[in-house]
């Protein structure tokens, strides 16, 4: 910062600025349940298999391997079951390198995906592990893994893998999941960089932090429409409603 006022900037006004990484190893927070709270309950039929505990009930489809209700004090929170995606919108420098035409067979290969197996373990932490097997035949012989860990104070943590392989398949634009969520929960607040939009060749100025914006705050209005709204190396995301829940 400037130590005194000049004629382009006041004083202590802010030249430039940065962040280091300090080296550290984070492991995963472990997954506990509830001392004295009751048991999770699982049962499994040939439509799939519903998780239920105190307040909350969870059913994975056998038809796709995707949570498809997820329900908290009998309100629904998914509009759209949580599932695999590998394709995001085309950007400027996408259209003018031919990257829709060049990665279009995963476009549809997460929605077209097959399951191959669903099992439920009971692990030795007391904890309930459901494992979907999945094939993705769009995309030549690309296989993968869907593992749901449930405890009985109702966290749930998945596990999402995927193995690419086929003969000239294209790179994956995009590894993740998509669901929509109820219109209420629209305030956000994360753990990353931010508060701008930022992707991996733009996130140097966006510094990281904990940020909140509403929903809508996400999209920028491009004169041609093309992906918006990302945030890199996000640790943590929380999504309530007005009243904070």
């Amino acid at each position: 910062a400037t130590a005194k006022k000049s004629v382009w900037a006041e004083q202590g006004h802010v030249v430039a600025r940065d962040q280091v990484v300090v080296p550290a190893d984070p492991q995963p927070a472990p997954m506990t349940g509830v001392a004295g709270q009751k048991e999770i309950q699982l049962s499994e039929d040939e439509a799939g298999v519903t998780v239920s505990g105190v307040d909350f009930t969870v059913f994975i489809s056998k038809a796709n391997g995707s949570i498809s209700s997820w329900k908290v004090g009998g309100e629904e929170q998914l509009l759209s079951p949580l599932a695999p995606n590998f394709w995001r919108a085309p950007t400027d420098n996408d259209r003018g390198n031919g990257m829709a035409a060049r990665h279009a067979v995963w476009r549809h290969a997460a929605e077209r995906r097959e399951v191959r197996g669903v099992s439920v373990q009971r692990e030795v932490d007391g904890n309930w592990r459901v494992l979907v097997t999945l094939a993705y035949p769009a995309a030549g012989e690309t296989a993968g893994t869907l593992v749901y860990k449930f405890t009985n104070a109702g966290q749930i943590r998945v596990s999402f893998k995927i193995e690419p392989k086929g003969k000239g398949l294209a790179s994956l634009p995009r590894i993740g999941m998509t669901a929509q969520l109820p219109l209420g929960y629209d305030r956000v607040t994360w753990l990353g960089r931010g508060p701008g939009e930022n992707y991996a060749d733009r996130k140097a100025s966006a510094f990281f932090g904990k940020y909140a914006l509403g929903a809508g705050e996400f999209y920028f209005p491009y004169v041609e429409p093309q992906e918006t709204g990302n945030r890199t190396d996000t640790f943590w995301v929380t999504f309530t409603d007005a009243a904070g829940k």
